[in-house]
């Protein structure tokens, strides 16, 4: 394997996976402030 298709590789690999932690962080950010306004009324009651 070339370092050309190497790098173009590692390069795409890369992309992958900063979009992929991106769309989970949103998910995962998504989901705590949920459960933060389901959570927030229970707390302040008590």
């Amino acid at each position: 394997m070339p370092q050309e298709d190497l790098i173009r590789t590692a390069g795409f690999d890369a992309y992958f996976f900063a979009r992929y932690l991106y769309v989970h962080g949103l998910f995962f950010l998504c989901s705590f402030v949920v459960l933060a306004v389901i959570l927030f009324p229970i707390y302040t009651i008590d």
